[in-house]
């Protein structure tokens, strides 16, 4: 039975693995470059974002004829400065993955983080983070870096006594291999079809650009979590 939001319904296993062998060797080549960019977090979570897109689409091929493609993308999202859209969402970016069957879109979908080093990392600071960014997306993840390797756990679990949904994912931190390989390719974190775009109005703050786009609808932000 497939499932819209569970992309690991949708196509078949060979192309589920090389994706997750992406993340997985991907991921690896950010840790690995670390120590180059461990002077500022910024620069950490932009090392990840290069490793982690593609140029262009991989093409995947069955061996019953089918081309499969996926495309995988980080922004950074601008947070430096009163207002702007990393304080509006509590994010520090977003990663996407597009994929397309034969030429057509099959599945798109998005997943905004905040990004820790994890020397610095503080509850009390991070949770209002994680907050706002289940409030304006439905969704996120809160990232740490360490030159041992990056992990990650579902923003819910820092509001799992203000939300009236059950949590399909671990409670506490799991490698970002298992996060973007597992959670991430099945319905457990992420939003289907959701992006990021800087010029968008923000529909809570008057005058103020750079929100999340949810199938060409913004997502009001809310107490409850949108609709899938």
């Amino acid at each position: 039975m497939t499932d819209p939001d569970d992309l690991t319904t949708l196509v078949p296993k060979g192309l589920i693995q090389r994706i997750k062998t992406h993340f997985t060797k991907r991921i690896e080549k950010a840790v690995q470059s670390y120590r180059f960019n461990d002077a500022d977090e910024d620069s950490i979570t932009g090392a990840l974002g290069q490793a982690l897109s593609t140029p262009h689409p991989i093409v995947v091929s069955t061996f019953k004829g089918a081309v499969y493609s996926f495309a995988i993308e980080s922004y950074k999202i601008l947070g430096k400065g009163p207002g702007t859209p990393e304080k509006r969402t509590g994010a520090d970016g977003i990663i996407q993955i597009t994929v397309e069957s034969d030429g057509k879109p099959i599945f798109a979908k998005g997943l905004p983080f905040q990004a820790k080093k994890l020397i610095r990392y503080h509850e009390p600071e991070v949770a209002p983070q994680a907050a706002d960014m289940f409030r304006t997306s439905g969704s996120g993840i809160v990232l740490r870096f360490s030159p041992d390797g990056y992990d990650a756990r579902d923003v819910r679990h820092s509001l799992a006594e203000e939300i009236d949904e059950e949590i399909p994912t671990p409670t506490g931190f799991a490698p970002l291999g298992t996060v973007m390989g597992d959670w991430f390719l099945k319905c457990e974190i992420g939003r289907r079809d959701l992006t990021f775009n800087r010029k968008e109005p923000d529909p809570n703050v008057e005058g103020k650009r750079g929100f999340w786009v949810f199938d060409t609808r913004i997502l009001k932000a809310d107490t409850n979590r949108p609709e899938s």
